[in-house]
Order: C-alpha cells, then sequence, then structure tokens
C-alpha cells in the first residue's frame, strides 16, 4: 500500500499550482463518499426496484431526525433511506 500512496504523492506534487484546488475538492469528496459492502449494495438495488411511495425529505426528518444527520449524510444517502423507510 505504501507504494500507492507514494504515487499518489507524487501526482500530488506533480500537479500545477492552478490545480491544487481542484484536487483538494476531489480527494475531500472522495473521502467523504460512503462505502458500501456488496450485500448491502445488493440490498438496496432490490429495495429500489420494489414499488412504493416516494417519501418526502420533511417527513423523513419529522420520522427520524438522527437519521437525517444532513452533515454525515449526503442527498445519495437520503434517498436511500427514504426508500427503506
Amino acid at each position: 500500500m505504501s507504494s500507492d500512496r507514494d504515487r499518489l504523492q507524487s501526482l500530488v506534487d506533480a500537479l500545477p499550482d492552478t490545480d491544487v484546488q481542484v484536487a483538494i475538492s476531489l480527494l475531500a469528496e472522495l473521502g467523504e463518499q460512503e462505502i458500501i459492502d456488496a450485500e448491502t449494495a445488493a440490498k438496496l438495488d432490490l429495495a429500489r426496484t420494489e414499488p412504493g411511495d416516494d417519501v418526502p425529505l420533511e417527513e423523513v426528518r419529522r420520522l427520524d431526525p438522527v437519521l437525517m444527520d444532513l452533515k454525515s449524510c449526503g442527498p445519495r444517502s437520503v434517498a436511500n433511506n427514504a426508500t427503506l423507510l
């Protein structure tokens, strides 16, 4: 793994100054992405195919405010959680 980090560091070091802010944004976004395992992904795919009513975001917030901690939950996660209610 160290060689991967070394390669990443080399790529970062080679960036022109004009691209540094873009790289920071991309890496920050990548670090915020939720990583799920194959079993969870399969369950989410199944849940998306099942018929059901859409749940408005305000209703989800009212039902479970802890679930809707938007500081740790991206739009995709919000949609997935609303589908599963």
